[in-house]
């Protein structure tokens, strides 16, 4: 009766560690320098095990396509297992990690909004940020459904 205990207690320690860690780094995306401050963006694939997106500096910045997600992913979880809500100010990012704060501004008319990367994504690979509805919002990007924008972290 020992043994079965203890069997059943080591495959459960076992199946939780096989839960424990995702990774989410299969491409990176870097800022590629020009002679002005803000950068281009360059999305590279790599098989390393861990990879992120350095805009970390006053002068790093990332530039390209913006989106947004609402009313079909509304309650739905995010990756990093909160409850997507579209009246948050938050993003879906590839790399950049849960909890980072950045700031997006809309480039046609320089509106920004901080938000908290706690999702992954987008999947077009030409779209660097996918904002909440409510960011959004903020930044005028509802009716055109996709801006150029510059993310600031």
């Amino acid at each position: 009766m020992k043994n079965k205990t203890s069997l059943l207690q080591i495959f459960f320690l076992l199946s939780l560690c096989g839960c424990a860690t995702v990774m989410f780094n299969s491409a990176t995306t870097r800022v590629k320098r020009t002679g002005e401050s803000r950068g281009t963006v360059e999305t590279v694939r790599s098989d390393t095990s861990s990879s992120q997106t350095d805009i970390s500096s006053p002068d790093n910045s990332l530039t390209g396509y913006g989106t947004y997600y609402g009313e079909a992913f509304h309650g739905k979880r995010t990756a990093n297992g909160e409850t997507f809500n579209m009246y948050a100010l938050t993003a879906a990012h590839r790399t950049l990690p849960f909890g980072t704060l950045v700031r997006v501004v809309n480039l046609e008319n320089s509106k920004s909004v901080v938000v908290r990367i706690n999702d992954r994504g987008p999947v077009d690979e030409s779209i660097i940020i996918d904002l909440s509805y409510e960011a959004a919002r903020r930044i005028d990007l509802l009716s055109k459904g996709m801006v150029r924008i510059e993310v600031l972290r």
